[in-house]
């Protein structure tokens, strides 16, 4: 490493220890408070701003900085880089709904790092190619995905990517019926996440789990991972992570005979899923608005926001979410 090199690493130690910590905010606005924000910043470091900015769903700023990241890995012919960047790109794009362009980072991180060897995105792209798949609602394809990444993640000992993928196969478990396999790969999402002792990744194996807890009746187990989760969230700042615990209380709700408390969690999270971006998350929430609607007596406003989400799912390709909003309207 030369000289100057050293020194920037040096100098940007702070920002990469906020990161690594999951205190995503701060490291943002470190970034910014820097004189490197205003161009001078390597790639590598505006990434990691760029990841900090994603984890609390400032995707905007997130996917300008990857973008501008990724140019200069590509021009600099860094493969781990370039990898690094389409893969997050291919994370901004799920999240805001943008499936076709979410498949199309995420088939490229598979191919380049299988020509490259690098195991590691590997199976990250594996993985996140098995979220395109269940959202499609196709949990054969799904499956075979997080297996085949998990395989990889336990071959190289990476307990974070044992933690995401056991979670997504986990939920994906339960919706093929298979509950047992699913209670074990979420826990075992879990106790990896401890493992790691991030926020982030600890609340969304947390939420994972109050997912399954709440579809087999166990709902006061759930809410006490759900409210261990939002403060987990709450304490890095991860909007996604909060609403999604939000989600899943107006969800205990509707479960608990309180479709009224039910519409009024949903409402708030459609709105705010909706300014943030996640589109997935707000049409998600949508349709749980509709059923509290419905469970209400007032038919024609849940039948007005049954269809306002079904046009959105039918947007994302989300084919799975729709055959659950069919099942669940028909069972109120």
């Amino acid at each position: 490493m030369t000289q100057h090199a050293q020194g920037r690493d040096i100098e940007h130690a702070p920002l990469r220890g906020l990161v690594q910590s999951g205190r995503f905010r701060e490291a943002l606005a470190l970034y910014f408070q820097s004189a490197d924000s205003t161009g001078s910043a390597t790639p590598q470091f505006r990434l990691l701003a760029a990841q900090a900015a994603a984890r609390i769903g400032e995707f905007e700023v997130s996917a300008r900085l990857t973008t501008s990241a990724r140019a200069a890995f590509e021009s600099a012919d860094d493969v781990d880089g370039l990898l690094e960047a389409t893969n997050l790109l291919g994370a901004i794009a799920f999240e805001r709904g943008k499936i076709k362009d979410a498949d199309k980072h995420f088939t490229a991180v598979a191919d380049l790092a299988e020509h490259h060897g690098r195991a590691r995105f590997t199976a990250r792209g594996a993985n996140n190619l098995g979220n395109v798949a269940s959202l499609r609602g196709e949990p054969g394809i799904a499956c075979g995905y997080y297996q085949r990444a998990l395989e990889v993640f336990e071959m190289l000992g990476d307990t974070r990517g044992i933690a995401e993928t056991c979670h997504n196969l986990a939920l994906e478990l339960h919706t093929a019926g298979a509950q047992a396999a699913a209670r074990e790969a979420s826990q075992r999402a879990v106790e990896s996440a401890e493992l790691v002792g991030e926020g982030g990744l600890r609340a969304l194996t947390l939420l994972g789990r109050a997912e399954l807890r709440i579809a087999c009746g166990a709902l006061e187990d759930a809410r006490e991972d759900i409210v261990l989760a939002e403060r987990l969230a709450g304490d890095e700042g991860n909007e996604p992570h909060r609403l999604e615990a939000e989600r899943l209380l107006a969800v205990i709700a509707l479960h608990s005979g309180d479709p009224g408390e039910a519409h009024r969690r949903a409402a708030l999270v459609q709105a705010r899923a909706a300014d943030a971006q996640l589109a997935v998350l707000a049409a998600q929430a949508r349709s749980l608005a509709a059923l509290a609607l419905k469970a209400l007596g007032r038919h024609t406003e849940a039948v007005a926001s049954r269809d306002v989400a079904t046009v959105a799912l039918r947007a994302l390709g989300a084919s799975g979410h729709l055959a659950r909003l069919s099942r669940d309207w028909e069972s109120i």
